[in-house]
């Protein structure tokens, strides 16, 4: 997996075949990616869809990450991080920093 940086909050994943020496760009682009701290093999990211950005857990499932769970939707997301030793996600929303707990859903 590549990852290219276009400006400061964009970031354009790409997967590269080895067989076909090819770079291959996904469908959607994630912004702000991260992985998972508590499991490598998730990783969170806010796509955009229509007005809103929304936090997703991608699962690497072969590279292909076609296994996605929708987290939180809002407005102006920004910056999801899993927080280490809890089942929680911290994010800026509107300029202010939130957290939001998977176990309990606030």
């Amino acid at each position: 997996m590549i990852m290219q940086q276009m400006n400061p909050t964009e970031t354009p994943m790409y997967k590269f075949n080895l067989q076909t020496d090819a770079l291959l760009p996904f469908h959607n682009n994630f912004f702000e990616p991260h992985y998972s701290v508590n499991n490598g093999n998730k990783l969170l990211a806010v796509i955009q869809n229509g007005d809103e950005q929304d936090i997703y857990e991608i699962e690497d499932d072969n590279a292909s990450y076609s296994k996605r769970e929708k987290i939180i939707a809002g407005k102006n997301i920004q910056f999801p991080k899993s927080i280490p030793g809890r089942h929680a996600i911290s994010f800026i929303e509107e300029g202010e920093l939130k957290v939001y707990d998977r176990d309990t859903g606030h």
